[in-house]
């Protein structure tokens, strides 16, 4: 049995990708590939898998029976696995070839979706900021930006390098922001690229991870910084209750909020697109990716040649614009009383 395993990283298209391979599990099975339930909880995506290591490989319990179950029901159908998460980036191989051992699998191959860094890297702090993290967006930038290659979300190879060095695991590197300029669908893309499959159609009914606007992500930071008072990290409850007690109105209306009061509060950092780190990254990319790539780059280059407008809002003026304090205060008190 084959095992592949799609390891994201965030931001790269992974939620349509884990709905696309959930809502054809049929399809799939007629092309000779199972995307399992174990390890799904209810998601689409194996996130339980991915951030639960111990349970499913090493411990002997019911996670591990569930798996192993699926694994050889699979292997008696003569069917290959693929298993798709954003955790699985972070996995050192000897993680992969225990998971391997664990289902059964003769080889292992890794999808990981390159997308430019610095595109990624705004998004990526948008995504903390929903997980209940404080930070405003120009402090996380310089944290990072101070230490750009040690960085995961700026330096990609932090993830890629160890599986590179190797031997058990296969690599397909996905050039997003190719696939992007050609208009190609990623979940088509890694069909046939990957698993060598066609005539499965990608999700129509995706409930893609989609970015809430900067404005209302900043009202919901600020709501974090109340509700924790201070602490760098809360929980994503406060997002979750907001966005189940929420209509799209109200939210656009938050949005509108924001954006004409506290306007004296907006800032924009800009990338120009010949960042000395961004081309630095690309540098290293298409040469240690060379002949891994899941279709060939264009001689423009990996990523767009485009400045990136990075927008944020500076925290002290958001807490001094008395309405947006205001409907953070509102956000904390309403999640409070859910």
């Amino acid at each position: 049995m084959k095992l592949i395993v799609h390891a994201g990283p965030h931001k790269t298209g992974t939620t349509f990708i884990q709905d696309s391979f959930a809502n054809n599990r049929s399809d799939l099975l007629k092309s000779g590939w199972a995307y399992p339930i174990a390890g799904t909880y209810g998601s689409t995506g194996h996130h339980h898998l991915a951030h639960n290591f111990v349970e499913y490989i090493e411990a002997d319990g019911a996670d591990n029976r569930a798996l192993r179950a699926e694994a050889q029901d699979i292997r008696e159908n003569h069917l290959n696995m693929v298993l798709s998460a954003e955790g699985f980036c972070r996995w050192a191989p000897r993680k992969y070839i225990a998971l391997a051992e664990v289902v059964g699998a003769n080889s292992i191959e890794v999808i990981y979706t390159v997308r430019d860094p610095m595109t990624v890297f705004h998004s990526y702090w948008g995504e903390e900021v929903k997980q209940g993290f404080t930070a405003s967006f120009a402090d996380r930038f310089l944290e990072s930006l101070c230490t750009p290659i040690t960085d995961r979300v700026l330096n990609p190879m932090q993830d890629i390098a160890p599986l590179l060095r190797s031997p058990e695991i296969d690599l397909h590197a996905v050039p997003y922001d190719e696939l992007a300029r050609r208009d190609e669908n990623l979940f088509l893309h890694l069909l046939s690229a990957v698993l060598r499959i066609k005539d499965v159609p990608p999700s129509t009914n995706s409930k893609a991870n989609s970015s809430l606007p900067i404005e209302l992500t900043e009202l919901l930071r600020l709501a974090n910084l109340i509700h924790g008072e201070g602490a760098p990290r809360t929980s994503p409850d406060l997002r979750l209750a907001f966005m189940g007690t929420t209509s799209r109105d109200e939210r656009k209306s938050l949005t509108d909020l924001v954006r004409e009061d506290a306007a004296r509060a907006r800032r924009q950092i800009v990338v120009p697109a010949d960042d000395i780190h961004t081309k630095r990254m690309e540098t290293i990319l298409e040469s240690r990716l060379d002949g891994y790539w899941t279709r060939p780059l264009a001689p423009e280059g990996l990523f767009p040649l485009l400045d990136r407008n990075l927008t944020y809002y500076d925290t002290f003026f958001l807490w001094q614009t008395p309405s947006v304090r205001q409907a953070a205060e509102a956000i904390v008190n309403r999640c409070a009383a859910t």
